[in-house]
Order: C-alpha cells, then structure tokens, then sequence
C-alpha cells in the first residue's frame, strides 16, 4: 500500500487534523514499521469509530510540537541515547498536559533487568514516570475495548503496564 509521510513541520495541519504519531528513531525500517503500524491502526480506527484521524505523523521531541497529538508511540532502540534536557522538558510538558506515550521496549521481556528494560530506565531517565502497574481486568482499557478480549500484538502473553491508580 501506498503510505503517505508525513513530518510535523507543519504545527498548522498538526494542530486542525487529529492524528497517532510516533517518535522518530533514525533507523529507517523501525521508523517505516512505526509509520505502517499506526496508518493500519488509524485505518482500523476509522472504520470502526466516528473519528477521522489524518495520517500518522513522525516527531522529534527537540523541535516538534508534541502537544498536538492524544498519543505518539515511542520504539526503542538497542542504542537508544538518553533524552536532552530540553527534550525531558518537553516530554513532561507534553505528559503533564494529558498526552499519552506509548513506549515499546521491543522485548517483551518481564519485568527485571533485560537489555529492554535497562534501555528503557536510559530513555526515560528525568521524565516524570508514575508508578506503573500490569492491566488487570477491572482495569478501564480492559472493558473499554468492549470488541477485544485480550490485547494483542507483537508478544503473546506479553504485559501491558499503565499509569496505577493514584487512589
């Protein structure tokens, strides 16, 4: 299929036209991967849903407006560097005004210390983390998605942790 790309540049068209975006990697075929992955899930949304999302759109936290975008996906890399300050701040910022991030160790590896997970405490050391918890089946995303009974993706039995309930 053909996929169109598009870059944040515009704040213009990012801030009228809701869109999933994804943080920007610089490995070529993680970032295609992203890319595709969010156009078949806006696809799916689409035709399931009332909302009409544009195309995914990929960012870089150092000089795109993050919040703009309800999510943005964040794939990991083997060699993934620390955030700048700057990007920190502006992460925070995004998250600190109701953006979600959904960050992929690409491991699918339990808690502990896998690569995945050493690499992950690198990528969000400064970001203001809650404390995370495994979705149970009271959870909200669980009875939410009312068409899925489990979540799937890359890894079968794989957990999917969120933000725990403050309360």
């Amino acid at each position: 299929p053909n996929i169109h790309v598009v870059y944040a540049a515009d704040d213009l068209s990012s801030a009228t036209e809701t869109r999933l975006a994804y943080l920007r990697s610089g490995d070529r075929r993680l970032d295609a991967t992203s890319r595709a992955g969010l156009t078949g899930l806006t696809r799916w949304i689409t035709r399931r849903t009332s909302i009409e999302l544009g195309d995914p759109v990929g960012l870089s936290p150092d000089s795109d407006q993050l919040i703009f975008h309800p999510l943005i996906y964040w794939p990991l890399t083997e060699n993934q560097e620390a955030l700048s300050e700057d990007e920190v701040k502006r992460v925070n910022h995004y998250l600190n005004a109701g953006g979600m991030l959904l960050i992929d160790t690409r491991d699918a590896a339990p808690t502990g210390f896998s690569s995945g997970n050493r690499t992950l405490m690198k990528a969000l050391r400064g970001i203001s983390v809650p404390p995370l918890q495994p979705v149970s089946e009271e959870h909200v995303l669980t009875r939410s998605f009312y068409l899925l009974n489990w979540f799937p993706g890359r890894w079968a039995d794989a957990d999917v942790w969120v933000a725990a309930n403050a309360g």
